[in-house]
């Protein structure tokens, strides 16, 4: 039952870290529940190394739009630099929650990230320079970003508009 073997997912996160919980969450992530996925794809936030970023940048393309979304949040959790690129393009998804999650973990890179990889974004500088010409604060002009796109406002900051 994919409910039991979701809820069994997060009975795991009540244990210390340790890498056979990571493994078992690895494996689950290819469940053929996209119930379990989405939680394997969750709980995946707490165990970072080994393979869970690789694992979790090939979930962006499942077709479960739960499993898309879910593998990117967590990435954003991680602050993955090389989940970027991958992120910008859910930014294009059918799915508005999946492209609402892509933007949130962008945001969280963004933000919280180390310094390399917010540079690796290319979006920090472009975020800071539009807060301070418009007076907006961050969370405005990253739903400016969102809304407009954001190859639109650097086409449009390079024009001088």
């Amino acid at each position: 039952n994919q409910y039991l073997r979701g809820e069994a997912v997060r009975a795991l996160l009540a244990h210390p870290p340790q890498e056979a919980i990571r493994a078992l969450l690895l494996k689950g992530l290819k469940d053929p529940s996209n119930y379990v996925q989405a939680k394997c794809a969750v709980a995946l936030a707490r165990y970072p190394g080994g393979d869970t970023e690789k694992d979790l940048l090939d979930t962006l393309n499942d077709k479960a739009f739960e499993v898309r979304g879910e593998a990117a949040l967590t990435l954003g959790v991680l602050k993955s630099a090389r989940a970027v690129e991958p992120l910008r393009e859910l930014l294009k998804d059918e799915s508005d929650w999946v492209r609402l999650r892509a933007r949130r973990a962008l945001e969280n890179i963004i933000k919280f990230g180390k310094n390399e990889f917010q540079q690796s974004a290319g979006l920090r500088e472009l975020v800071e320079q539009r807060v301070k010409v418009v007076g907006a604060s961050l969370s405005e002009e990253m739903d400016r970003l969102h809304a407009e796109g954001y190859q639109r406002v650097l086409e449009l900051d390079r024009a001088g508009k």
